[in-house]
């Protein structure tokens, strides 16, 4: 998961769908990789790590359900019940909007 999703995500973002948005997340993957995904005018950036300066929303997942959710197979809201996918900070309802702004790959 650490070496494929960083990389793929700025390439599944959805350019209309991200449009207009400006919004930094901290994705914290339990158990694996720490990055920040920056979504601008149509554009996504991933680093690693923890990101530096403002973050909009921080996301902590589970592992299975970030991949089930990403890929379309399961709809986001058994995992966040379940507490699989969990947001907070400035902005924490940016979490529900995340899958949306990048197209199943």
């Amino acid at each position: 998961m650490a070496g494929a999703v960083p990389p793929m995500l700025p390439l599944a973002l959805d350019p209309v769908a991200a449009r207009g948005k400006r919004v930094t997340y901290d994705v914290r993957v339990r158990g694996g990789p720490q990055f920040s995904v920056r979504v601008a005018d149509g554009a996504a950036t991933v680093e690693p790590g923890a990101p530096g300066g403002t973050v909009d929303c921080h996301l902590s997942v589970d592992p299975v359900a970030f991949l089930l959710v990403g890929y379309g197979r399961v709809s986001q809201w058994g995992p966040i019940a379940k507490g699989a996918m969990v947001a907070w900070g400035r902005r924490p309802w940016l979490g529900l909007q995340f899958k949306a702004l990048f197209v199943n790959p």
